[in-house]
């Protein structure tokens, strides 16, 4: 499902390619060589139409202070090709020929370019996400294409048998249609101001005396206030115009900026068995479960309490066993820029925050209701979304565009601030605002602040393909952020036979550039859809502020479709990986998180579908059985031997190029000035940007020349696990 959220207007844009077709060409000067894995430089995923998304992000967070206001940056990308004079295409309008320099608008549409060189041709997606700026470059001389013929692995596991399976009384369970987030949306009635620190302290004066000079009534601070930019919610006065209140702040030497604030919305869309009666009684109720890989993960580890996941949400239902007890450890709401500690603060009337905290983290083999994804992690509840009893609810829902109930970005980032101050390792945002109104500055310094203190942040990608949109949603498209989409089954040909039903990337769920993995979300025909592998279920609110609250307060479970409910099955597997290792980086989980997911052979999949067991193997250091899939490999030409580091000559995707799901690969982005090179395949199975054992690795028999096509000698690469003591042929 959606969950959308109020931010603040865009600042700035992101580009982000995939490639598609051609080769050909010859002379011309270009880039020097690009940054090998470990770099700040950021990769290019697909819009889903043609590339998985098979590349580790290892993303360094070093330029960004502890408790920094930053900046987004403007992305501008110069498009080069070899040689020079390319044609260029914008989405079938012509640009003219490279050198070119592109800068893109927010959209919910991605801008498909493609560069032509005599008879070939090569089309990247590029969208504006917030990435710094880079050179792109098509290589016609040397444009070769490749493929991995196939996979050895060694490794051999033995299964367990599953346990006995338990039966229980069967209870209505309500049926919660898919949620969308709405086009652009401002909140009319506050105002993100960020003051200059210096300017205030040589002036002698106070951030209220500006605010008050200027007629603003009620303000309040957010994030850090330690740094050299200071955040400020200002509330725009009855009755006064927003944009001459902007005017009137912008004119003063101490402000840096004011920028608007927008609206998020809720997206929906040896192992071990506990023995929740839901996830034993079948594998159709709690498909996702095992579609994932659960049991054999939480033989691996059951996760540590000491290990919390902040649900950013509509708040938890704590009259539900799954959620009482020590499974919650801190509980607030943030409405309004007021704070308020404790359960009935959180209270959650709504469902969608009841139902993403179960799959994330239900208390589990208590012989209650359902299982979650992190069994014995622990949950911290921050409601962010208004509800009746809030006292401006009448208020707040009028600047709603939707006129059902949507929360503040301003909220959203200074709940994202206290979950950090709360010590959260994970914080799940299965919530939403589509890409064409741009970039929430708050929401996007309230992230960064997260991830450069060692925070996973996991967001749902949003549900409006179906509305054309092929972007992802913010805050999603953030850099650093792991991006989550949904997958559900088809079981048409054989009914609620999980074995027989095939996988895909639900309908609705968004992609394009930045979408790092599929999650199980359903895919319902309508809520009248009987069908429990169509949904996911799990916990429901015993307390709606509308419609029948349920029969048995305590197994109020609902069936939930949306990727909002496909986030927080990624969210629970982090929790999961840092109870094994507590000092992996945010880079590193989602690195391992893509690399070991699994390929359902879907064009919008990313690195493909989420798999428990395989990523909580790979931290582990345990063998999984079966070898990655294609999807879960990158391509690129490299230019050292020995080491464990290659020195990627890959302009585009400078962590390699995202290998298809049927083996092939396309290296049309060689550095021309790379000379000699070499071209592998390498799958990094534990994410640390270090080709080490239990990685998979392959390399071409011959050399190549960076100016002419090397086809002949990428065609049909083996690729095997790696040994202890590899260096770089």
């Amino acid at each position: 499902m959606k969950l959308v959220v109020r931010s603040f207007w865009a600042v700035a844009l992101l580009l982000l390619p995939t490639a598609c077709s051609g080769g050909g060409g010859s002379s011309s000067v270009v880039p020097s060589t690009s940054p090998s894995p470990g770099s700040s430089a950021s990769p290019l995923p697909s819009c889903g139409n043609s590339v998985s998304v098979a590349s580790a992000l290892h993303r360094s967070l070093a330029s960004v202070p502890n408790g920094a206001a930053t900046a987004v940056p403007d992305t501008v990308y110069q498009l080069t090709s070899y040689p020079s004079g390319a044609r260029l295409t914008n989405n079938g309008v012509s640009l003219g020929t490279t050198p070119y320099s592109f800068n893109p608008q927010y959209s919910s549409v991605a801008n498909f370019m493609t560069f032509s060189s005599g008879t070939s041709s090569y089309t990247l997606c590029l969208t504006q996400s917030g990435y710094p700026s880079r050179t792109i470059l098509y290589n016609a001389a040397g444009d070769t294409s490749g493929s991995i013929s196939s996979v050895v692995t060694t490794s051999s596991f033995q299964r367990r048998s599953l346990s006995g399976q338990a039966s229980i009384t069967a209870l209505p369970v309500a049926h919660h249609g898919l949620r969308l987030a709405q086009s652009t949306d401002i909140d009319s009635t506050r105002l993100l101001v960020k003051y200059r620190a210096n300017v205030l302290q040589s002036s002698n004066r106070s951030m209220l005396s500006i605010e008050r000079a200027a007629g603003v009534l009620a303000a309040r601070n957010l994030g850090p206030q330690n740094t050299s930019l200071l955040s400020r919610i200002v509330r725009v006065p009855t009755g006064k115009n927003a944009q001459t209140l902007v005017s009137t702040l912008a004119q003063d030497p101490a402000v840096e900026s004011v920028s608007p604030i927008h609206h998020r919305w809720p997206l929906s869309v040896s192992p071990v068995m506990p023995n929740d009666p839901e996830f034993t009684k079948d594998q159709i109720h709690q498909w996702d479960l095992y579609q994932t890989q659960a049991p054999l993960a939480w033989g691996i580890t059951e996760g540590s309490p000491s290990v919390a996941v902040a649900i950013i949400d509509t708040g938890y239902d704590s009259n539900n066993p799954d959620l009482q007890g020590s499974k919650v450890t801190y509980a607030e709401s943030v409405i309004d820029g007021v704070t308020t500690t404790g359960a009935a603060a959180a209270l959650d009337t709504d469902g969608h925050g009841s139902n993403v905290s179960g799959i994330a983290a239900a208390d589990t083999n208590n012989a209650v209701a359902v299982a979650g994804v992190g069994f014995n992690v622990s949950l911290q509840e921050y409601r962010i979304f208004i509800s009746p009893s809030d006292p401006n609810y009448a208020e707040d829902l009028a600047s709603c565009s939707s006129g059902s109930p949507c929360g503040s970005v301003a909220d959203e980032a200074q709940a994202i601030y206290d979950a950090v101050s709360h010590n959260a390792k994970v914080i799940s945002l299965s919530l939403g605002g589509v890409a064409a109104s741009g970039i929430d500055q708050g929401e996007y310094d309230a992230v960064e602040y997260a991830i450069s203190q060692g925070v996973t942040v996991v967001a749902a990608v949003g549900n409006e393909r179906l509305s054309g949109v092929n972007t992802i949603d913010f805050p999603a498209a953030y850099p650093g952020v792991i991006a989550v989409g949904a997958s559900a089954l088809d079981d048409s040909a054989s009914p609620q036979v999980r074995s027989a039903a095939t996988e895909y990337v639900a309908s609705y769920s968004n992609s394009g550039p930045s979408l790092s993995l599929v999650a199980p979300g359903g895919d319902a025909s309508g809520t009248n859809d009987d069908d429990p592998m169509h949904w996911i279920l799990n916990l429901d609110t015993s307390q709606p502020a509308s419609g029948t609250p349920c029969a048995q307060i305590t197994l109020c479970l609902g069936y939930f479709e949306g990727t909002s409910q496909a986030t927080p099955h990624v969210a629970g597997t982090a929790a999961l990986m840092y109870s094994l290792n507590p000092n992996l980086t945010p880079a590193q989980v989602k690195s391992i998180l893509m690399a070991n997911a699994d390929n359902i052979n879907d064009p919008r999949q990313g690195a493909g579908r989420l798999n428990m067991y395989r990523s909580l193997a790979a931290v582990a250091g345990i063998s999984a059985p079966t070898a990655p899939g294609y999807s879960n490999f990158v391509a690129f030409g490299y230019t050292n031997s020995g080491g464990t580091v290659p020195t990627i000559v890959d302009v585009n995707f400078p962590n390699g190029v995202p290998v298809n799901a049927d083996g092939t690969f396309r290296l049309p982005d060689i550095n021309p000035n790379a000379g000699t090179y070499n071209i592998a395949v390498w799958s990094d199975v534990n994410g640390n940007g270090v080709i080490d054992a239990g990685d998979y690795f392959g390399v071409a028999a011959t050399g190549c020349q960076a100016t002419t096509p090397c086809t002949i000698a990428a065609t049909g690469i083996t690729a095997s696990v790696v040994a202890s003591g590899f260096t770089l042929p």
